[in-house]
């Protein structure tokens, strides 16, 4: 039971942080984008500091630190992958082939 409302704990403080990260209180200081993908799907992120915090439609959420990169943009975390340059991206995830994708709606 402990365990479990820890959790319960850090995803509701999870869901807090990416709520005032994208929210029009805090839109003007952080660079957030909406990325488009070729199967369909979209997804928005903040990028403040050293993470990307992406969210999808459904409300999954994921906080990505920064990663080293040649040029561009890159952040990482359990095999989940946001990279790119300029308004390209590819979006990774563990079992699946990369993703193209596009901000559409740049800050």
């Amino acid at each position: 039971m402990e365990v479990r409302m820890t959790f319960l704990l850090r995803v509701t403080g999870l869901f807090i942080a990416l709520s005032a990260c994208c929210s029009p209180l805090f839109a003007a200081d952080v660079p957030t984008a909406v990325y488009k993908c070729e199967d369909g799907s979209q997804f928005s992120v903040c990028f403040e500091n050293e993470t990307a915090q992406l969210t999808f439609p459904d409300g999954t959420a994921y906080v990505l630190p920064v990663a080293i990169s040649g040029s561009g943009f890159r952040y990482e975390a359990d095999g989940r992958e946001l990279r790119g340059k300029g308004d390209e991206a590819t979006w990774t995830v563990p079992g699946a082939e990369p993703l193209n994708c596009r901000a559409e709606d740049a800050d």
